[in-house]
């Protein structure tokens, strides 16, 4: 769909790259459960982007093992009580999203419902001996990955492809996962250079991403947090993107991006 494939916000609200606290790996810091779920300019634009994948894409955005229903019902109702203190109201059939576009609950997988309700794409991650696993997800807006390749599989698999995620780096990420309690969230915030707008980018491990040296590049943003369940203990690990054209940096954060680091360790096009 043509009006879904530029939808970029009017700046970048985070310049990790010029933050120590997140740009050394893993980069996790303390969430305000307030900032959880956010919302910014292109709502909108974002959200009608979700209706249409999940309405004609699911298998690909959709994706959950046996086990995990009790944590994506309570995620729905946790999300659900959180929201409705930030701009959303009920209705006779569920939740009304800022937008004016109605949710009705109890009607669809829990799950889908939780990820037609805000811009932040979902993925549960359950214990499983001493590794969480992803158990289930709605990830519409995926940065060079594959759902379908990932579920149920724990985060050593996940980061597989990820140059920088070694096995120390998996350590402390285990370690930070198990460290979550239940009200105090985490978040972290991953940079990307990218020759292609569009949220929607799913791909496959043997198809590494190419970014093209094309007269204009993007910038895109992940903030990624994470949240433990009260009730099923699941982590969430929720993802924000923000998609602005490098152009539009300022020249100080254009001068501290490191374009060749970011551009070599995913492949250049010439």
């Amino acid at each position: 769909m043509k009006e879904f494939t530029e939808i970029c916000q009017k700046d970048i609200k985070i310049a990790a790259w010029m933050d120590p606290k997140l740009s050394r790996l893993p980069g996790v810091n303390p969430l305000k459960l307030s900032d959880w779920l956010f919302s910014d300019d292109v709502f909108e634009k974002q959200m009608a982007y979700r209706d249409y994948l999940v309405s004609c894409k699911r298998e690909q955005v959709f994706r959950t093992i046996a086990g995990s229903e009790a944590a994506c019902a309570e995620l729905l109702e946790v999300m659900s009580n959180h929201l409705l203190t930030y701009g959303y109201r009920k209705s006779s059939k569920g939740i009304i999203r800022p937008d004016q576009v109605e949710i009705s609950l109890g009607q669809d997988h829990p799950l889908i419902e939780a990820g037609r309700l805000t811009q932040h794409d979902l993925c549960i991650m359950e214990e499983d001996g001493d590794e969480h696993v992803l158990s289930a997800a709605c990830l519409c807006f995926p940065s060079s990955w594959s759902l379908d390749e990932k579920i149920g599989k724990p985060l050593i698999k996940i980061h597989e492809p990820v140059p920088s995620y070694n096995d120390q780096i998996a350590k402390r990420v285990q370690r930070l996962f198990d460290a979550i309690r239940v009200g105090q969230p985490m978040y972290r915030v991953n940079t990307l250079i990218y020759s292609d707008p569009n949220l929607h980018q799913p791909r496959t491990m043997s198809a590494r991403r190419k970014v093209s040296k094309v007269s204009k590049l993007w910038l895109r943003s992940e903030f990624q947090s994470l949240i433990r369940l009260p009730v099923t203990k699941a982590v969430i690990f929720c993802i924000h993107n923000t998609i602005v054209p490098v152009e539009s940096l300022t020249n100080q954060q254009q001068e501290q991006l490191k374009f060749e680091d970011l551009m070599s360790a995913y492949g250049v096009e010439s």
